[in-house]
């Protein structure tokens, strides 16, 4: 890095304004082990230009009962307005990852909205009053533990004016979020397994593209990846050669992703819908919900370390890193105890995994918070030190 800032300038006027810390509206925020991504700065803009500056923040981006469609006929809005905080809401989705589908979905109404179209995206804007901190995490990893793992979900059927499905997909570099979609699909599905199908084939498509630029970037060894469905149908389907019934009728542009699975280039596995996390991209969700995905997302509060050492203590954020394998230690008691339990040890075992991550997001939140610490005891003792020297 410093042989490339020294050759630039040999060849332009430049100035080194030390460690990235603000781009276009992105708060970059650099820790020893960790860096967290917001647009605080942004998302105030944007609520004090909609007149929302002072507005009651809400839970959740969008109410699970609502059903917006183009046929309202409720009122019409501004739609030089309507359309101007749709494209601010755009951009703030670059580091928020649970505004994707709900931004998504009010932007299908740009050409005529409506009063009703409007209250959906003033829910939106007091989501983002409530979580004006939130931003993606990343944390440091040894480029041996690299590993591209994506999840593909899909609605059957939401929009209610053409039946078109949702997809979802989300991808992780080393449990870290580096990309993630919301999109209507493009033709009708007939089935949850054909939607799930269609959804699994843009997130191959999106993980090729990853891994191949991963290998330019950083010379990635292997251009395998791991695509996760929870549709057992969907996967079967992505492994049988055999056009039936439930297939043939399917666009071949979509058996791109049979054809990756053959070359050994994707491996699709299953995963339990609780665990699905790019759920958040397809659906309005309940508070708890969104709460719990977006802790395993690592979308997390770059203001919550020092809020909860003021105002609730160190320990409580211990016992939080520590409570996942105390829960799951307190289910397998339970477990033994309980002979007629209908859970098998496979689900068990699943239930167990899920605990761990939330485990490990704790753990990553109490390292984040001994180096907030740390990092103003450090400080304070070089203020010390330097007024004792030009003393």
């Amino acid at each position: 890095m410093e042989d490339f800032k020294a050759k630039m300038r040999e060849n332009f006027e430049m100035s080194d304004l030390g460690k990235l810390s603000y781009y276009l509206g992105i708060e970059v925020k650099q820790r020893p082990h960790s860096i967290t991504l917001n647009q605080a700065g942004y998302a105030e803009k944007i609520l004090e230009k909609l007149g929302m500056a002072e507005c009651k923040p809400c839970r959740v981006p969008m109410d699970t009962r609502v059903k917006l469609s183009k046929s309202e006929e409720s009122p019409p809005v501004d739609a030089t307005l309507y359309r101007s905080a749709i494209g601010s809401l755009i951009y703030l989705v670059n580091t928020r990852p649970d505004l994707a589908y709900s931004v998504g979905m009010v932007s299908r109404f740009m050409e005529a909205p409506t009063t009703k179209h409007l209250a959906a995206v003033k829910q939106i804007l007091r989501y983002v009053k409530g979580t004006l901190h939130h931003g993606c995490n990343y944390n440091k990893v040894e480029e041996e533990e690299f590993k591209l793992v994506g999840y593909s979900d899909s609605d059957l059927a939401r929009d209610v004016d053409d039946r078109k499905s949702t997809t979802g997909v989300i991808y992780f570099l080393s449990q870290s979020p580096v990309t993630w979609i919301s999109q209507k699909q493009k033709v009708v599905a007939l089935s949850s397994c054909e939607a799930e199908y269609i959804a699994a084939t843009t997130g191959t498509c999106q993980g090729t593209w990853i891994s191949r630029l991963l290998h330019e970037l950083i010379g990635w060894k292997t251009n395998k990846f791991e695509l996760r469905v929870d549709n057992k149908s969907a996967i079967a389907l992505t492994k049988n050669p055999v056009y039936h019934n439930r297939s043939k009728h399917i666009h071949i542009k979509f058996h791109f992703l049979r054809e990756c699975v053959q070359r050994g280039e994707v491996e699709v596995e299953y995963v339990q819908t609780e665990e699905q996390l790019a759920d958040i991209l397809t659906k309005p969700l309940s508070r708890d919900k969104i709460n719990e995905l977006s802790m395993m997302i690592r979308i997390e509060d770059k203001e919550e370390c020092s809020h909860s050492i003021k105002e609730n203590g160190f320990s409580e954020i211990c016992c939080k890193a520590v409570g996942g394998r105390r829960a799951r230690q307190g289910l397998l008691q339970n477990y033994s105890r309980s002979e007629s339990s209908a859970k098998s040890a496979a689900e068990l075992q699943q239930v167990g995994a899920r605990q761990d991550l939330l485990q490990s997001h704790w753990r990553s939140k109490l390292g984040s918070c001994v180096h907030l610490l740390l990092g103003d005891q450090i400080k304070r003792l070089q203020e010390i030190n330097l007024s004792a020297y030009t003393g």
